[in-house]
């Protein structure tokens, strides 16, 4: 479970219309749907101003800040992408339930939120739309927590 605090802050960052917008987008118009290309990964996210590690299918950028390290993880394996957002203090996850993006869902009233089928890109731009909608949501999330004094939370 979302600690109060992390969770209100989602809230107040609209983080499940947000979401579950960036993904209702993204819906494959055919088959085959695009698959984003090792160079095109890369090519969006050096767009993106993040400085990315990539290890196989995952890339990584952490955004210290406030005593604090906030990161967060692309997992991409052909056409799916799985957002992942975490956070350390002195090099050690902070236990705040903060995870990957869709499971996150699970600690709010989804009452009414319609999530269409078939995700995923039908070209490059799309896939740097929903990157880019994913980065914006990590980046409030950031903001608010250190104007919140969340750093101080233990």
């Amino acid at each position: 479970m979302i600690r109060p605090f992390e969770k209100t802050i989602l809230e107040d960052i609209h983080f499940v219309k947000r979401f579950i917008h960036a993904r209702n987008v993204c819906v494959k118009h055919g088959d085959p749907s695009y698959i984003p290309s090792r160079n095109d990964i890369d090519s969006v996210l050096l767009e993106t101003g993040y400085r990315f590690v990539r290890f196989k299918n995952q890339y990584t950028s952490d955004v210290n800040d406030e005593g604090l390290t906030f990161r967060v993880i692309f997992d991409i394996k052909d056409d799916s992408v799985l957002t992942y957002i975490f956070m350390l203090k002195d090099g050690e996850f902070i236990k705040n339930g903060l995870t990957q993006y869709g499971f996150m869902l699970n600690s709010f009233d989804l009452t009414g939120v319609e999530v269409k089928p078939n995700f995923g890109f039908n070209t490059k731009e799309d896939f740097s739309t929903y990157i880019r909608s994913m980065l914006s949501i990590f980046e409030d999330f950031k903001r608010e927590f250190i104007q919140r004094g969340g750093q101080t939370l233990d």
